[in-house]
């Protein structure tokens, strides 16, 4: 089958939510095996239950995380041209002279868009 999706924080996170949405839960047991994540998502999900104070929470949120890793989850590299693209494009966003995520949902060509669990 190999790989179609790339997962992002929202999407790792929903089932551990109070109120998960069924339709994603739906997603990711379909497209089990078939979906990565890159370090830069994997870097915020260890670094918002880092921030948490001591709970049963934070513990079961770990074990979450503990559980995505064992599970063979595959974590893309974060290499050197996309962390330079990604400082030009923070900047961008900080002056407010671009709008990627505007910009994508206006593009017309939805063949060059990326796929997501919601829209194959």
């Amino acid at each position: 089958m190999g790989l179609k999706y790339l997962l992002d924080t929202n999407i790792l996170s929903e089932p551990v939510k109070p109120h998960p949405n069924e339709h994603v839960l739906h997603k990711l047991n379909q497209y089990s095996g078939q979906y990565c994540t890159c370090v830069t998502v994997w870097h915020e999900l260890h670094y918002d239950v880092e921030r948490m104070t001591d709970s049963k929470r934070k513990k079961s949120l770990f074990a979450y995380l503990n559980a995505l890793e064992q599970s063979s989850l595959i974590v893309l590299p974060y290499e050197k041209m996309a962390g330079q693209w990604l400082a030009k494009e923070r900047q961008a966003i900080k002056t407010r002279r671009y709008y990627p995520l505007r910009r994508w949902r206006n593009c017309s060509d939805r063949a060059h868009q990326p796929a997501y669990l919601g829209h194959s």
